[in-house]
């Protein structure tokens, strides 16, 4: 089933991550098969050559992916769509936070493309089956031969394929794996610099790379050498492409940053509420619970006061009754009396109350 707004072809999930071809990989592969058209038509021993050359593309750029995913697991990450292109893909990752575990992430595809590289080349190299310059030359790939040839030329193929991939993949610029490790590059010499600030320099070198292809273009006008000419013109292309690769990737990048922040936000503005909430319900209770046990002090330190004041009477009116006693009504002071009739009704309206 194709996906129309994504560009890709999904061919299902493999351990649970979701498989997809984009469309610039089928447009690689029609472009294969026309110069193996153009240009082997009249070579019959070197039919298949667009084939072989297609699945080994295929391949190298899964185990590229793989090897993402595989780092990115390993670090608390994760691979959760594999999207293949003919330089890899733009998969989707679950990226660790840490500037230096991205950067691990991001240079673990090249990384695989680079080991396939040199064993192929130090076996080739050996044996004098092919040398450096020939390995590496990006406008001069190999032709598949049956027969006795068969196994050395696809491991020139193979080779020169990884090679490629791991030479696209260095440059600096969207969407190629040079570009995420410039951004985690930046971060990790100054991990305060903004999204804003590491975007705007990746653009920069993204933009510079596209424009250096221009001169290079000029210098390459008579330099033509095998099947693809004019070699001016691809670099010419590749220059515009960069520039506009790096353009839009800037967009992408401040766009995912700017989401974000949105969802930080939204997330951050729930927490608040909720904090809000439990604090809102939290002070209900202590301040409930502190009202109760204000009341119940309160409670308690009258009924103390009401037993001193009592017990303070008691003694009192056992002091006035003493000298009641001993020396007459006449020996107490009016302030004794006034204390004395008071006491007196109190007791008369407990008794009536209890009565």
């Amino acid at each position: 089933m194709t996906d129309r707004f994504s560009w890709t072809a999904s061919f299902g999930r493999w351990r649970g991550v979701a498989l997809q071809v984009h469309l610039i990989f089928f447009l690689f592969a029609a472009a294969v098969f026309f110069v193996e058209w153009h240009y082997l038509e009249s070579r019959g021993p070197y039919a298949g050559t667009g084939l072989v050359t297609i699945l080994v593309v295929l391949i190298s750029a899964i185990a590229h992916e793989l090897a993402h995913g595989f780092a990115a697991s390993t670090l608390g990450g994760g691979l959760r769509e594999l999207v293949v292109t003919p330089w890899g893909g733009p998969s989707d990752l679950q990226m660790p936070a840490d500037p230096r575990e991205r950067f691990i992430v991001s240079a673990a595809g090249p990384f695989f493309n680079a080991t396939v590289f040199a064993i192929g080349a130090f076996l080739l190299i050996s044996t004098d089956k092919s040398s450096l310059a020939m390995l590496v030359d990006p406008l001069n790939p190999f032709a598949f031969r049956f027969g006795d040839q068969m196994e050395i030329s696809l491991i020139k193929i193979v080779t020169w394929v990884n090679f490629q991939m791991f030479l696209v993949n260095m440059i600096p610029a969207f969407p190629f794996d040079g570009s995420r490790l410039l951004r985690s590059t930046l971060l990790i010499f100054n991990p305060r610099k903004s999204t804003l600030q590491v975007e705007n320099r990746v653009l920069f070198v993204g933009i510079v790379t596209g424009i250096g292809m221009f001169p290079l273009a000029y210098f390459a006008r008579d330099y033509n050498y095998g099947d693809f000419q004019p070699t001016w013109f691809y670099l010419l292309v590749s220059g515009i492409l960069l520039i506009f690769g790096a353009r839009y990737g800037y967009f992408l990048s401040v766009l995912e940053a700017q989401q974000e922040l949105h969802l930080l936000d939204q997330y951050m503005n729930y927490e608040i509420c909720d904090e809000v909430e439990n604090t809102e319900t939290w002070m209900n209770e202590f301040e409930e619970d502190t009202i109760a046990e204000w009341i119940h002090d309160q409670e308690n330190r009258k009924k103390i006061a009401e037993r001193s004041v009592a017990i303070d009477e008691e003694t009192r009116v056992d002091a006035i009754l003493k000298k009641l006693h001993e020396s007459g009504r006449d020996a107490l002071s009016e302030d004794e009396r006034a204390f004395l009739n008071r006491v007196s009704q109190q007791y008369r309206k407990r008794r009536e109350l209890r009565s």
